[in-house]
């Protein structure tokens, strides 16, 4: 009977994870982009590619990640746990990238004063949240990460109450026009779910140190 070989992948999980963070600030920097630098959302369409390929790039990562699970052995911490942070970053990169797609798919006739700071918000969250991948390694270092994650909770924070806001402006100042409404709202919701995504995948990145140091 032939022996069943054990694999190992080579794969840096920390490097994937720190190439996943990147990928997210960089889709949120090309969202940013995408708002300051609007004129129709036709124009929007040239955009997409580039949104999809790191999207693309950071799904290939995310496989890598869930494959080398299958293969190796020995891991850096709990597979269930690097299951949760690949697919939380990947999440990340997903849920920007639908809202460049939205802004394209529902044709926007102007852009929303309001959706530039809330995107500056975001990708100053993903910035933070790259900085945290670069302690993350360090499970003894537990005092520098959290700094990390303390100010990635206060900028979604600072995104909750810029949501709240945003929406009872539009509501107040749009409820005449129910096309605009019902698009600005599902856009700006969308936004809220990214700020959301990224806090919580710091709240993980922690309990994960946590539970390894």
């Amino acid at each position: 009977m032939a022996k069943t070989k054990v694999g190992k992948s080579k794969l840096d999980y920390y490097v994937a994870f720190q190439t996943q963070a990147e990928l997210a600030h960089k889709e949120s920097s090309l969202l940013l982009e995408v708002a300051q630098n609007f004129t129709t959302a036709a124009d929007i369409a040239d955009y997409l590619p580039r949104a999809h390929e790191i999207e693309h790039e950071a799904d290939n990562i995310n496989h890598a990640v869930l494959h080398a699970i299958d293969v190796d052995f020995v891991t850096p911490f709990d597979r269930t746990d690097i299951i949760e942070i690949t697919n939380a970053l990947d999440d990340i990169v997903d849920s920007i990238e639908e809202v460049i797609q939205r802004l394209y798919m529902f044709d926007v006739r102007f852009m929303h004063p309001d959706l530039i700071p809330l995107a500056e918000l975001l990708q100053k969250s993903t910035g933070i949240l790259l900085e945290a991948m670069g302690e993350f390694q360090s499970f003894k270092k537990f005092g520098a990460f959290i700094e990390h994650m303390e100010k990635v909770n206060t900028v979604e924070e600072d995104a909750d109450e810029a949501y709240m806001q945003t929406m009872r402006r539009l509501y107040t100042e749009e409820h005449e026009n129910p096309v605009r409404l019902m698009v600005w709202s599902d856009i700006f919701e969308h936004v809220e779910n990214c700020a959301d995504r990224i806090d919580e995948t710091a709240a993980l990145m922690g309990n994960i140190i946590l539970k390894n140091s």
